[in-house]
């Protein structure tokens, strides 16, 4: 159910009842999905004769993975626990400073 607030701002005043706020929230959430879980990431190049698998290129996960092609797919690090990813974080951006 929508409400439109404007039309309804008296009603969350509070001034005749008592008002009683709460918030639900789960640390690692099993109903919402992560970022990263359905999506795919494809990188297109244009291919010249011959076997040619484009060019290789650093990976922004350099420190954890290898360098790899361009049209490869490897596995991302954003899938993995906030804890881990904080940490991730905070590692690759002392190293680019």
């Amino acid at each position: 159910m929508l409400l439109n607030i404007d039309s309804c701002n008296t009603d969350f005043t509070g001034e005749d009842k008592m008002l009683v706020m709460g918030e639900y929230c789960e640390e690692h959430p099993v109903i919402l999905s992560q970022p990263g879980i359905a999506s795919k990431i494809k990188n297109f190049f244009m291919r010249r004769q011959g076997i040619n698998w484009g060019e290789k290129q650093r990976s922004p996960i350099f420190r954890f993975s290898d360098s790899c092609y361009r049209a490869n797919r490897f596995r991302t690090l954003e899938t993995v626990c906030p804890e881990h990813r904080s940490t991730l974080s905070t590692m690759m951006a002392a190293e680019q400073k």
